[in-house]
């Protein structure tokens, strides 16, 4: 303990040193970090939420490796014969020129679309086109429209003139839908549309921002009713009358068979022209229309529209960011229509500025905390320094966390750290300056040097101190365990800063005490008259009590109700609790999430109602996801390992090449094929139309070496790459014969190559051999966000993998399967690491329980009520929509550590009651209650109302800690005191169960010194020497008059 004594003597005998030593270091702090590291920016909120450490994510990361190693730049390549070719070009400086890609492959025709192509996460898929130039059957549309086209050429200026192509996803997207939900395919509807949208085109920067037409004009909107004007030959859409409407619903309704069928995407020359016309009607239902429009088994009746997409012609991205400014400016309605949602790709720039305009509310938080300090300890010296305190602990910690530990990401939930620590500031002041007054009470007639009341505060108030921190930053540190970078930077993050806010308090707060206690300002009316002559005066006038004894009031009413009908109380709570079990396990139950998007702001907000409730109901969104099958990749010749930093997701280290591997052996050829055939046998395997050259691409090369070696055509003698050299090959066979057959199918085009992604990779050496195998097909599991599909899935084709491994040559064991499944992987990763997290919590907090009280029935008793609060917690946060998602996960964990410490409390006060009373369980509780209740109000007023300050937040993750904080202040303290408090007076252990311990001390506990107090220094310091705080009387809880 000599480290503590000798502390204790340089905050009394030197506290300008600490003071200024601190300053100093809090200083060189905050200055190395804005000179060695950038100012975090969250333009990409979405980074982190994934998983880094478990098995599916080194598989991952190796698989993104192997992509990224056969860049340009990277180790390998796939076609080592092009490449050889390409570096003999650089040296012989022939050509250094790349040629030019053939622009007709990449513009589209008019006429072609979406449709053209499928491009399925990243993919692109290009499909056959129909024959644009086909003239339309005049009379056939004169029949359908039952009425006479004036003239041939207005027909054909449809098609150039109104308008420029076709729509797109990366154009900015509108769903506009009555404000009473009725259907808008009418013509009064569409006429107000059309005037709606002619609103929103002459906002300021529309015309700027759009995309212009051949005549500089700007394009219109794809909209519906832009499209009944364009069917109904209309020039504009402020002229269509219901009896046009009425026709393009018999119109749509004909052709909508052929949309369903695929025809339409197709271009197939069995759908009537007229369908195919200019691709409107596939526009239409694709982008247009919502999916109950005409559905497939449905009927021509079915033509209600209660919503539907409007595509401006601006380029989804932050350069529209002026206009979105502006349009958020006006009025979303027009005549009983609104925009309720919309998508502009400004979703991330936004959340990253919002995440800096919202700080005001923390600011809020923190003001209406620091008055609650100030009100409490009657000093606005002392309330400054806890607000610098607060500061300094937030830049100290981002110091260790960034320069120290050198961790380059900080993931925007780091921020909710700040209401964490001015929770936790707060109530370390109040715990301090309580015990300091406390003292200066009882010694108002002793005259103790100021010096000797200071050190025996600090030596009393360091315990307690360290038992709360020592609960919450275990806490916080527990849920580093989780694989997820995000929530591992955060419990790093935040378990640091409690750390270094209890270390000021126990340096730089007590060595300010000292400072002002001795200065003029201690003195001073001015700093204390606001509390003094105002805010007192103010409450006595309107309780007619002094505000400390009317809180001294509520807590006897308290205590005494809580005794008296302490069955009552612990059966509702405790009936309360299974009913949170109820809402957990049996229904509604706690769902994990089931969208890969990632939530920023409130669902409310326009760009959560797109992405969460309308964009699954548009075609375009949802043929691509129902039409992905999960392709099967099966890796040899790589380790499946993640040598990155884990808690940077920027950082996926390198590739661990298997030296074992060797694909040449011939026994591993033999496997090699089999492997391909029975993959193909399996349940799981897709069948895919036509040829797959690289998918086992050692089949295709075995299948081109049944060649004759003599070409009668060219007469080119193929030696040894022909029939003459038998299965399986030859080492130098196979090395040269393998680079002429990779050669021929990367002449092969795209549609009969088929993913690139498969195949062999070779290295870059001058003497090229396979370092990578993949064999890839698609399976018959459609990509879905059900945990229990995708589990289904994996487990399948991983334990048929694990199967085949056990078998395979030895050179080849370390083979691998890997798919499409970051997000089953995040899924399953908060499952398991929540589950960890809160039972390390747990077993943890029983630990310092036990430690702080020495009793097992106290700490058994503190846990459960700990736990029954943590379940009510969680019950009442999936009642209001929550899904154990990310930040969900972070906060059950944190639960734990910010409601240990009022049980802790009050199983402290319990176990240190008066022998007088050791023998009267109830007598022991009550003295419990009396000295707990109202601080720990106190204490959860303060942490809980900085999270309410949160709620009005338009981010999600600040709205989410805000309500978590006020609710798990709110459950916890009602657990913590009735509970526990109902349990303690029903079963509480008695007599020698409560004798004192020297361990542990309340936090919040009115305490007075037993005289003498006049100690001399060395009494102080001798080490044999030590103090226990008793109870303060009744008489000296009265305020000082």
């Amino acid at each position: 303990m000599f480290i503590i004594r000798w502390l204790i003597f340089v905050i009394v005998y030197h506290p300008k040193f600490l003071v200024t030593f601190i300053g100093l270091i809090s200083t060189t702090c905050l200055s190395l970090t804005l000179f060695l590291k950038s100012i975090p920016d969250f333009k990409e909120p979405q980074l982190g939420f994934s998983t880094r450490g478990t098995s599916i994510a080194n598989r991952l990361v190796a698989w993104q490796n192997i992509i990224k190693s056969i860049d340009p730049a990277g180790p390998y390549t796939q076609n080592p014969k092009e490449y050889r070719l390409m570096k003999l070009r650089e040296q012989q400086t022939i050509d250094r020129s790349v040629r030019p890609l053939n622009s007709s492959n990449y513009t589209r025709k008019s006429g072609t679309n979406h449709r053209g192509k499928k491009v399925i996460y990243g993919k692109e898929v290009k499909l056959p086109s129909k024959n644009d130039t086909n003239w339309i059957d005049m009379e056939k549309w004169r029949i359908l429209k039952s009425k006479h086209v004036k003239s041939a050429k207005k027909l054909a200026q449809l098609k150039d003139d109104f308008f420029c192509g076709n729509p797109d996803s990366q154009y900015a997207k509108l769903v506009i839908a009555a404000e009473d939900g009725h259907d808008l395919f009418n013509a009064e509807d569409l006429i107000t549309l059309c005037y709606f949208q002619k609103k929103l085109t002459k906002i300021k920067h529309y015309k700027e921002l759009c995309v212009q037409d051949n005549n500089k004009k700007p394009c219109i909107p794809w909209s519906l009713t832009n499209y009944v004007a364009y069917f109904s030959l209309k020039s504009s859409c402020n002229k269509i009358k219901e009896k046009d409407v009425e026709f393009v619903k018999n119109y749509l309704a004909n052709c909508s068979k052929y949309f369903h069928s695929s025809e339409l995407a197709t271009g197939s020359d069995e759908v009537p022209l007229e369908c195919r016309l200019y691709d409107s009607v596939f526009n239409v239902f694709n982008y247009i229309n919502p999916i109950t429009f005409l559905p497939e088994n449905g009927t021509s009746n079915d033509t209600e529209v209660t919503h539907s997409m409007v595509f401006l012609p601006l380029a989804s991205s932050t350069a529209i960011m002026p206009y979105y400014r502006e349009l958020i400016k006006t009025d979303l309605t027009y005549n009983g229509l609104k925009i309720v949602a919309m998508d502009m790709g400004l979703k991330d720039a936004l959340f990253d500025e919002y995440l800096v305009w919202d700080l005001y509310l923390v600011l809020g938080g923190a003001l209406f905390v620091f008055c609650c300090i100030w009100f409490y300890t009657e000093s606005l010296i002392l309330t400054l320094v806890s607000a610098v305190i607060i500061f300094m602990t937030l830049n100290i910690a981002y110091f260790v966390y960034a320069v120290v530990l050198d961790i380059n990401f900080f993931p925007f939930m780091n921020l909710l750290t700040v209401i964490v620590v001015l929770g936790i500031g707060s109530d370390d002041a109040f715990i301090l300056c309580k015990i300091w007054n406390l003292q200066k009470m009882a010694n108002r007639d002793n005259e103790a040097s100021l010096e000797l009341m200071m050190s025996i505060t600090f030596k009393h108030a360091l315990v307690t101190l360290f038992v709360t921190t020592l609960t919450t930053a275990v806490a916080f540190l527990g849920s580093y365990a989780s694989y997820v970078t995000a929530v591992g930077c955060f419990s790093l993050f935040t378990g640091v800063a409690v750390i270094i806010n209890f270390i000021l308090m126990i340096t730089w707060f007590p060595a300010f005490v000292v400072l002002y206690e001795g200065s003029r300002f201690s003195k001073s009316s001015y700093t204390t008259f606001l509390f003094k002559k105002v805010f007192r005066r103010s409450m006595v006038n309107r309780c007619k009590l002094n505000p400390k004894d009317y809180i001294t009031v509520q807590e006897n009413v308290l205590t005494e109700s809580i005794i008296q009908h302490r069955y009552i109380w612990f059966s509702l709570l405790f009936i309360l609790m299974i009913a949170g079990l109820i809402v957990l396990f049996v229904y509604p139950k706690i769902e994990f999430p089931n969208s890969s998007e990632f939530q920023l702001f409130k669902r409310s907000h326009p760009f959560e109602q797109y992405d969460f409730v309308y964009k699954t109901q548009y075609w375009f969104v949802t043929k691509e996801m129902m039409e992905y099958r999960m392709p099967m990749r099966f890796v040899f010749g790589v380790k499946a390992e993640d040598n990155g930093r884990s808690l940077d997701p920027t950082d996926l280290g390198t590739l661990e090449e298997d030296s074992k591997f060797d694909i040449t052996a011939a026994s591993i050829q033999i496997w090699f094929v089999e492997f391909c055939r029975e993959l193909r046998s399996q349940n799981f395997y897709h069948l895919t139309q036509g040829p797959l050259l690289l998918n086992c691409f050692l089949e295709t090369f075995l299948n081109s070496m049944d060649i004759k070696c003599e070409d009668g055509f060219s007469g080119k003698n193929r030696t040894p790459c022909c029939n003459a050299s038998k299965f399986p090959f030859g080492r130098d066979v196979f090395d040269k014969c393998i680079l002429e057959e990779i050669a021929d199918i990367y002449k092969t085009p795209n549609v009969f190559a088929g993913t690139f992604s498969a195949g062999p990779i070779f290295s870059k050496e001058q003497n090229t051999t396979i370092k990578v195998a993949v064999v890839e097909y698609d399976s018959n599991f459609i990509y879905s966000m059900s945990f229990d599909d995708m589990n289904h899935f994996y487990q399948e084709v991983t334990d048929w993998m694990t199967n085949k491994m056990e078998s395979a040559p030895k050179a080849i064991q370390d083979g691998w399967f890997i798919s499409d499944l970051g997000f089953y992987d995040l899924q399953r990763e908060l499952r398991r690491s929540t589950e960890v997290a809160v039972g390390i919590s747990l077993v943890l907090a029983l630990v310092v329980l036990f430690c702080s009280t020495r009793s097992v029935l106290i700490s058994l008793y503190s846990i459960f009520a700990i736990s029954s609060a943590i379940i009510v917690t969680m019950a009442c946060l999936v009642l209001l929509g929550w899904q154990l998602n990310v930040l969900e996960s972070t906060a059950l964990s944190t639960a734990i550590g910010l409601t240990v410490d009022f049980s802790l409390h009050y199983a402290i006060n319990y176990r240190r009651c008066p022998k007088d009373v050791s023998s009267d369980r109830k007598a022991a509780t009550r003295y419990a209650l009396n000295h707990m209740a109202g601080p720990s109000f106190m204490a959860a007023i303060t942490t809980g109302s900085a999270g309410a300050f949160m709620i009005p937040s338009i981010v999600l993750p600040y709205v989410q800690m805000g309500i978590f904080l006020a609710l798990v202040m709110v459950v916890s303290w009602i657990y913590s005191t009735c509970m526990l408090g109902s349990m303690l007076a029903i079963v509480g252990p008695v007599e020698h169960c409560c004798k004192r311990n020297s361990f542990g001390a309340n936090r919040h506990a009115e305490i007075v010194l037993p005289e003498p107090l006049c100690l001399s220094r060395e009494e102080f310091f001798d080490e044999s020497y030590s103090h226990e705080l008793d109870s303060l009387a009744t008489s000296t809880r009265q305020d000082t008059p």
